[in-house]
């Protein structure tokens, strides 16, 4: 933070994300040092969107009351399941009984700007499975609603064990079935993968959708700032070392092509899709660069349209969102 701080000023902050691990196991004092440094060190509105990731057996009333003092109004709970043999198959330490004390925590600290997070396509998971968590996700009255596909990466444990997701077309399946919960409870959604309440849509998330600039702090963190792109070390002690970001080392901007195709896949993302006075507008042109003849080839498979000026996914291209993006790149 100092050192943004020394090199921008007093950068202007639209919203805080306090997450990338688990802030609610921070102690008390803990979390009062550091919210005091974003406010000695940045420019925060009053009222800001300002969001802290929480697991259910980590939140206490006394960190709600620290995170609250700080500013925080919105907390992401990875609820992930409302089943106990799939919370257990996760790795999750919570339980299906401390989630409704876990919220009612949460309620009665003054939040009542609430996402849950929740994982479907894992293995041996079922569509009454997934119907079942979503039903019950939706009684609990959240604002916002972030969905994930259980995706498994090389060096996990899942993928040493030989364990695999569900096939895709259950997978498919699943996506529609909270997606049909989801809007018949009031919900809208306005991008691939989070669905908001009227008004509750997340400001930090659009940020990343409109490819605006934001700053990621902390080991591994990714940031899209002064025209570049870049991720922080990853190893914790490389980075207590010297936490200096890359945009201060190594000063190098994007190419138009390639900031080009990562605006166009961002934008995507949101339900609205982009126009072409947008691109004009942001990046100085009226092309998609290097993705010119994907995004044509993409308009012919019908993942795509063009209506008047503007570009989105079609139903289609939502759910084969993967496809899109390799496409792209």
């Amino acid at each position: 933070m100092t050192i943004y701080h020394h090199r921008f000023g007093m950068i202007p902050l639209r919203s805080i994300f306090w997450g990338g691990g688990t802030p609610s196991v921070l102690t008390e004092s803990a979390i009062s040092t550091i919210a005091e440094a974003i406010h000695r060190y940045f420019k925060v509105p009053p009222g800001i969107e300002w969001t802290i990731e929480a697991n259910p057996e980590t939140l206490t009333a006394m960190r709600l009351a620290r995170f609250v003092d700080a500013g925080v109004n919105r907390v992401s709970v990875g609820i992930q399941s409302a089943r106990p043999s799939e919370l257990a198959l996760l790795g999750r330490a919570h339980t299906y009984s401390s989630m409704v004390p876990c919220l009612d925590l949460i309620r009665d600290a003054g939040i009542d700007n609430i996402n849950l997070d929740l994982i479907y396509g894992l293995p041996g998971q079922t569509l009454d499975a997934v119907s079942e968590s979503i039903e019950w996700v939706l009684s609990q009255g959240p604002t916002h609603l972030s969905t994930y596909a259980l995706s498994i990466e090389p060096g996990t444990v899942y993928a040493k064990t030989g364990v695999s997701p569900v096939d895709d077309l259950l997978q498919l399946r699943m996506y529609r079935e909270i997606r049909r919960r989801a809007r018949l409870d009031g919900f809208r959604q306005y991008e691939v993968s989070a669905f908001g309440r009227p008004g509750y849509e997340s400001v930090h998330n659009l940020t990343y959708w409109h490819y605006a600039p934001y700053i990621g702090l902390g080991p591994s963190a990714s940031s899209f700032f002064n025209g570049m792109a870049y991720q922080q070390v990853s190893s914790l002690d490389r980075y207590v070392a010297d936490p200096t970001p890359p945009v201060i080392r190594v000063p190098l901007a994007l190419d138009s092509d390639t900031l080009a195709t990562h605006f166009l896949i961002a934008n995507l993302r949101r339900s609205e899709g982009l126009t072409y006075s947008k691109i004009r507008r942001e990046l100085g042109r009226d092309h998609w660069g290097a993705s010119a003849v994907s995004v044509v080839e993409m308009k012919r498979l019908g993942l795509l349209r063009r209506r008047n000026d503007r570009l989105q996914l079609t139903r289609r291209g939502v759910e084969l969102m993967n496809s899109v993006l390799e496409g792209l790149l």
